[in-house]
């Protein structure tokens, strides 16, 4: 396993030998971990229904809130249509996201929710896990001086923050094409959300990038 650097992500993969597969994601002053267990059978599942994927998010500190759970159901929501679950009937594929290093401050989750989405796509790829697509996040940021994509801490404390967006988009040929998910908080106009999106395009193929050498690495 080596570290891959692109575009000031530095990203890894099997950094975790017990995992089926596992990523390391960095990028501004976010790190997180994610690990992929199974497909393994589910007992609870009487049924011959698609594979069930269950996302847990972990704190750097403290125990699992509900801002934890959030967390984890908006990553669920952007990398469960990405697999390809029918091939794996009566089973659990469990993804773990680790917050190792908080990027933003408290009450802000679109640092941790764009790396999160990143760093499970990836070990989802590692651990072998069949998908449709691909998808790759970034956060964009507002504030009175314009946009700054995937801000580190010091740049989010010097802002006047007015408005977060955190975009993913499928990927295709490490270009973007379907929007896969946009989460938006603050105050911002339809022409503004629709500049972000557009500014967005460019981060997520970098991450896209990142990822594919990570793999490669």
């Amino acid at each position: 396993m080596e570290d891959s650097e692109y575009g000031g992500i530095r990203a890894a993969v099997s950094t975790l030998s017990r995992a089926s597969g596992s990523a390391d994601w960095a990028v501004g002053s976010t790190k997180v971990i994610a690990s992929v267990s199974g497909p393994v059978s589910d007992r609870r599942d009487e049924t011959a229904g698609p594979a069930v994927v269950e996302v847990v998010v972990v704190p750097s500190t403290g125990v699992a809130a509900t801002a934890e759970q959030l967390l984890g159901e908006q990553i669920a929501g952007v990398v469960r249509p990405l697999i390809l679950r029918e091939r794996h009937p009566r089973t659990v594929i469990q993804v773990v996201v680790q917050i190792v290093q908080e990027g933003e401050a408290r009450g802000s989750r679109t640092m941790a929710l764009a790396a999160g989405i990143n760093a499970a796509v990836l070990a989802l790829v590692d651990g072998g896990v069949p998908l449709r697509t691909t998808v790759a996040a970034c956060s964009v940021v507002v504030g009175a001086e314009g946009e700054v994509v995937n801000p580190t801490r010091a740049q989010l404390d010097r802002m006047d923050v007015r408005a977060t967006h955190t975009v993913a988009y499928e990927m295709a040929d490490g270009e973007c094409g379907r929007l896969a998910h946009v989460a938006s908080a603050g105050v911002f106009s339809a022409d503004e959300l629709a500049g972000s999106l557009a500014t967005a395009t460019a981060a997520c193929a970098r991450a896209s990038a990142a990822m594919r050498q990570a793999v490669a690495a």
